[in-house]
C-alpha cells in the first residue's frame, strides 16, 4: 500500500521565545512503498523519530562532515556565547546503544530532554568570535581539518592528532590539537565569508576568505599547511555568501558570491580557468605541476536574493544549479549558468546578438583619483592594461593572456601619488614603455618590461614639475614623443615637447589641467593635442608643427565646449551610403572607408562632431594661407546627434565599436543614469537604436577601445571607481537561465532558505524550503521542467502577545546529510537552542519490518 499522508504529531519539546510559547512538531515515521503516480507525492516521503541536540541560542554556522575519519557524518557548529566550537561526532550503532544506557535521563522526569545518544559532544575552546567556518583536508594527510575565521582578521586552522586507527582523528584530545594561525587583513564581517573547494584544479581543497578589498585564496597542499594567500582584487568592498561548486558544467569548481553594487546585491561568480599549457605539449607531457586560476568576475541578473544555494536539483544538467529566494518576489527560483551561442538569424541578428551580453569585471580596489592606459607593455603583440594606485605607490598591470582576455593583475612598485599613466614606444624597440607622472614627486618617470617584470621608473630628463603629459607617435615614426604641461610657478604654465624647452609655448590657464590627450581632431591622420583645463572651462586644441612646436587652434562653431576626458572620444563610423548603391553593371558599390568622428557626451545626448582646420584673416587655399598667415582655427560642425529620451538618462560617455559582429561600427552611449549601454547602428542615412546592455552601477570615469582578447576585434573598456569592466565584442557570455520557480500557497510565510538532497531514497534530488515567519518546512520534488510540492509541516506553533514572529526568524540554518549512519539523507535544522534531526525512514511498513537500522527508530 502507498505511504499514507504525513500527520503532524506533537513532540515533547517546548522552546521558549521572547513573548512567545512555542511547541515543536515532528513528522511521524511513515512507511514507504513503490511509487504510485496516481497517489499524492506525500506518500513517498517520511521521517522517523526526531533526534534532538541541545545547543545555544547563539549557535550558528552549521556544518556537516566526517570529522574523525570513521566513515560517519558528524555535525559542527560555532557557539560564541561559550567561546567554543561544538563537535557532535556520530557514534556507530553499538556505541550509541551503550551511551544511551549510561546517559539516559531519569525515566520519572517526564520533562527531561537528554541529548541524542547517537552523538558524542566534543567542545573545542576558541579565543575569538567565529565569523566563518569550513572543513576539509587542507594539510594533505587524508584527514579532515577545521578552519575558522576569528574576529577580526585571523584564519585559524585546527588539526587533530591521529586517532587509534589509520586515517582517523582524535578530536577528544583537545590539549594536543594543532592550531595554526594566519592574519588576513580587512576581512568581511558578513555571512559566508569562508568557503572550501578545489579552485586550483590539483585535486586538493583550497580555502577562500572574502576580504573588503581582496579575496584571499589559500591553496591546500600536501606539505602539512596551507600555502601563502593569493590576493584577488575585489570589484566591490561588500561581498558575502562565498560558495564553491562547478557552475558551468566544465568539471572545474568555480567561486560564487553576492556583491553589493550600488543599491543592489547581485549574484556574481569567478569561473575556474584551466592553466595554459606550453605550446606543442599535451597536458600529460607537462612534468611540473600547473595550477588553474580563477577568472574575472561575471555578474548575473539575480538581484537582492534572501539566500543562494548551489546544488544538483536537475541531475541531467551538467554542474550545479543556483537556487535563490529572491527578495522582490519571495519565490524560489532554480537557475543554471549556461554559455549561449550567438544568433545565426539574418533578420534582427544584431539585436539578438546583443541580448544577454554582459560586462566582465576586473577589480583594483580603493577609491580616489586613478588613471589607466592601454598598450602592449611586454612585447607579445597583445594589448595590456595598466592602472595607477597613487596611495599605494604602485601600478597594477593586467596582462593579456594567450588564452584570450586579461589576467587579474599584478602590482609593481612605482612613484608615489601617480596622477597619470600612458604607454608608448619611446625607444623604438617594438614594445611599449610605461610613463608615469607624479605631482607628489614632481617627476615624469619611465618603466620598461624587463626580466618578466616592470622596472621601477627612471626619471625622464628635460622636464621639470610636470602636471600633465601625452605621448604622440607621428605617422611613419618608430618611436613616440612626450609632450608635457609644466608649471613654472603658481599660475605660469607651459606646453612643449619634453627635452626641447625652446619649442614650448605659454598656456593661458590658472590651475593644473585635468588631462592632456591626443586625438586626430581635423581628420588629417595626424595626432593633435587636446587639453582639458577643468570643469567649467572649454577644451583647448593644439596642432603640432613640423618642428614639433605646439600650435594653438581657436575653435569656431558648435564644438565640444566644456567637457571632460571621459565624455570625449575620437573614433570612426561607417559613412552614409551614397545614392544609387549599384555600380555601372548593377554590382554593389565598393565599400567606402569609415569616416573619423569626435563624439562628445553631455546630459541626455551625444553629438557626432567634425572639425575642419583653417585660418582666419586669409582666404582658404590662398598663398598666404599656405604660407601660414592668419590664425589657426578649427571649424566645428554637428553631423549627427544621439538622444536618450528616457527621463533618468545621463549620458556620461560615448564611443564607437563593432559590437554586433556585423560590418561597421556602432555608436555606444554610456548611460550612467540607468546603468546601460545604449547601442545605435547605421540604418541608411541615420543611426537607429539597436539594443541595450546592462552595466550595473559603475561610477564611470573614462573609456577606451582596444583588442583585449586577441581576436582581432576591438573591445570596450569602461573605467570606474575601484574597478573596470570589459565588453568583449566577439565573445558569448555565460547567462543565468531560469529552469523552474516555486511560489508557496501557504499563508503568512516568508521563505528564507533552501537545501538540496535526496529525502525519500529514490536517488533523485529534493529541495527543502524553510519559512521563517510561520515556521513551515516544504519538501519539493523537481520534475523535468518545474518543481512541485510533495509535503509540508509546521515546525512549531507559538503564541505571541506582541504581534507575529515572536519566535524569531526560525529555523535559521539547515542542511541535508546522512547523520544517522543508515545510508539515507536526513533533514537537519537549527532552531532556537536546538538542532533537530529528522531521520529519513527506511521505507519499510509495519507488516514487513526488518531489523532496526540506526538508533532512535524504535
Amino acid at each position: 500500500m502507498p505511504r499514507p499522508a504525513p500527520s503532524l504529531l506533537p513532540g515533547s519539546l517546548a522552546v521558549a521565545a521572547p513573548l512567545a510559547v512555542a511547541v515543536l512538531l515532528a513528522v511521524g515515521a511513515l512507511p514507504a512503498r513503490a511509487q504510485d503516480d496516481a497517489a499524492p507525492l506525500s506518500v513517498h516521503y517520511g521521517f522517523g523519530e526526531l533526534d534532538i541536540l541541545k545547543v545555544e541560542d547563539r549557535s550558528e554556522l552549521l556544518r556537516t562532515a566526517d570529522l574523525n575519519g570513521d566513515g560517519l557524518t558528524d555535525l559542527l557548529l560555532s557557539d560564541d556565547s561559550n567561546s567554543r566550537l561544538d563537535l557532535f561526532l556520530q557514534r556507530n550503532q553499538s556505541e550509541a546503544a551503550e551511551a544511551g544506557k549510561e546517559e539516559g535521563a531519569d525515566a520519572a522526569d517526564v520533562n527531561a530532554l537528554p541529548d541524542s545518544a547517537r552523538y558524542e559532544h566534543v567542545k573545542l575552546s576558541v579565543d575569538r568570535a567565529v565569523l566563518g567556518l569550513a572543513t576539509g583536508d587542507f594539510t594533505g594527510d587524508g584527514r579532515t581539518d577545521i578552519a575558522y575565521v576569528g574576529d577580526p582578521d585571523r584564519l585559524i586552522l585546527v588539526v587533530a592528532p591521529e586517532g587509534d586507527t589509520p586515517g582517523s582523528s582524535d578530536w577528544t584530545a583537545t590539549a594536543e590539537l594543532d592550531r595554526r594561525e594566519r592574519r588576513l587583513p580587512d576581512l568581511q564581517s558578513s555571512s559566508g565569508l569562508l568557503a572550501a573547494g578545489d579552485l586550483t584544479g590539483d585535486g586538493r581543497p583550497d580555502l577562500v576568505a572574502l576580504g573588503q578589498r581582496v579575496t584571499y585564496l589559500l591553496p591546500g597542499s600536501a606539505s602539512g599547511t596551507l600555502e601563502a594567500a593569493i590576493e584577488i582584487r575585489n570589484t566591490s568592498d561588500d561581498l558575502s555568501l562565498a560558495q564553491i561548486a562547478d557552475l558551468d558544467g566544465d568539471g572545474l569548481a568555480d567561486l560564487s558570491y553576492t556583491a553589493l553594487v550600488g543599491d543592489d546585491r547581485v549574484f556574481a561568480a569567478r569561473l575556474q580557468e584551466p592553466a595554459p599549457r606550453p605550446r606543442g605539449e599535451a597536458a600529460d607531457d607537462v612534468k611540473e605541476e600547473v595550477r588553474n586560476a580563477l577568472g574575472p568576475e561575471l555578474r548575473f541578473d539575480l538581484k537582492d536574493p534572501r539566500s543562494v544555494t548551489l546544488g544538483e536539483a536537475f541531475p541531467d544538467e551538467p554542474g550545479v544549479e543556483v537556487l535563490a529566494i529572491t527578495g522582490a518576489t519571495g519565490r524560489l527560483t532554480i537557475r543554471k549558468v549556461r554559455r549561449p551561442k550567438l544568433s545565426d538569424a539574418a533578420d534582427g541578428a544584431a539585436e539578438e546578438n546583443l541580448a544577454g551580453r554582459k560586462l566582465t569585471q576586473y577589480g583594483f580596489g580603493g577609491r580616489g583619483d586613478r588613471d589607466f592606459a592601454v598598450g602592449d607593455l611586454d612585447g607579445d603583440g597583445l594589448a595590456d592594461v595598466v592602472v595607477s594606485d597613487p596611495a599605494g605607490a604602485r601600478v597594477i598591470l593586467f596582462r593579456q593572456t594567450a588564452a584570450g582576455g586579461l589576467d587579474l593583475g599584478t602590482a609593481y612598485p612605482s612613484l608615489a601619488g601617480i596622477s597619470q599613466v600612458r604607454i608608448g614606444d619611446a625607444d623604438g624597440d617594438g614594445s611599449g614603455d610605461l610613463f608615469v607622472l607624479s605631482k607628489t614627486e614632481e617627476t615624469l618617470g619611465r618603466s620598461v618590461w624587463e626580466d618578466d617584470r616592470l622596472t621601477f621608473p627612471v626619471p625622464v630628463t628635460g622636464v621639470e614639475n610636470p602636471v600633465a603629459f601625452a605621448l604622440i607617435q607621428p605617422q611613419g615614426a618608430n618611436r613616440a614623443g612626450a609632450f608635457a604641461v609644466t608649471r613654472n610657478d603658481r599660475r605660469d604654465y607651459s606646453l612643449g615637447l619634453v627635452g626641447a624647452p625652446e619649442k614650448s609655448i605659454k598656456l593661458d590657464i590658472s590651475s593644473d589641467p585635468d588631462r592632456l590627450e591626443v586625438a586626430d581632431l581635423d581628420g588629417n591622420g595626424a595626432g593633435d593635442l587636446v587639453l582639458f583645463p577643468g570643469r567649467g572651462k572649454e577644451l583647448l586644441a593644439f596642432g603640432i608643427g613640423g618642428d614639433g612646436k605646439p600650435i594653438p587652434m581657436k575653435s569656431e562653431g558648435l564644438g565640444p565646449g566644456e567637457t571632460t576626458p571621459g565624455a570625449f572620444f575620437a573614433g570612426f563610423l561607417p559613412p552614409e551610403p551614397e545614392a544609387g548603391d549599384g555600380g555601372e553593371n548593377g554590382e554593389p558599390a565598393a565599400p567606402q572607408p569609415d569616416v573619423p568622428t569626435i563624439l562628445v557626451a553631455r546630459d541626455n545626448l551625444a553629438r557626432d562632431l567634425t572639425a575642419r582646420a583653417g585660418r582666419t584673416g586669409v582666404t582658404p587655399g590662398s598663398p598666404e594661407a599656405e604660407a601660414g598667415a592668419g590664425n589657426p582655427t578649427l571649424r566645428w560642425s554637428v553631423r549627427d546627434q544621439f538622444n536618450a529620451g528616457e527621463a533618468a538618462a545621463k549620458i556620461a560617455g560615448a564611443v564607437t565599436l563593432d559590437v554586433d559582429d556585423e560590418p561597421g561600427n556602432e555608436v555606444i552611449l554610456i548611460d550612467s543614469g540607468v546603468d546601460k549601454l545604449r547601442i545605435y547602428k547605421r540604418d541608411g542615412s541615420q543611426f537607429a537604436a539597436a539594443g541595450e546592455i546592462e552595466t550595473g552601477a559603475l561610477d564611470y570615469i573614462d573609456a577606451a577601445v582596444a583588442d583585449l582578447d586577441g581576436d582581432a576585434r576591438d573591445d570596450l573598456l569602461l573605467f570606474g571607481q575601484g574597478r573596470f569592466a570589459v565588453l568583449y565584442a566577439g565573445r558569448t557570455d555565460p547567462e543565468l537561465t531560469e529552469l523552474a520557480n516555486y511560489e508557496t500557497d501557504l499563508d503568512r510565510t516568508f521563505l528564507a532558505d533552501s537545501f538540496v538532497g535526496d529525502l525519500n531514497g529514490d536517488d533523485k534530488p529534493d529541495v527543502a524550503v524553510l519559512d521563517v515567519r510561520s515556521h513551515y518546512v516544504e519538501i519539493l520534488r523537481p520534475t523535468d521542467s518545474d518543481v512541485e510540492r510533495a509535503l509540508y509541516w509546521k515546525l512549531f506553533e507559538e503564541k505571541n502577545f506582541d504581534g507575529e514572529g515572536g519566535g524569531g526568524l526560525q529555523p535559521r540554518e539547515g542542511a541535508i546529510a546522512d547523520v544517522t549512519g543508515d545510508g539515507r539523507n536526513d533533514l537537519i535544522l537549527l532552531i532556537h537552542d536546538r538542532v533537530l534531526i529528522y531521520p529519513q525512514d527506511d521505507g519499510v511498513g509495519p507488516e514487513e519490518e526488518k531489523s532496526e537500522v540506526g538508533v532512535g527508530t524504535e
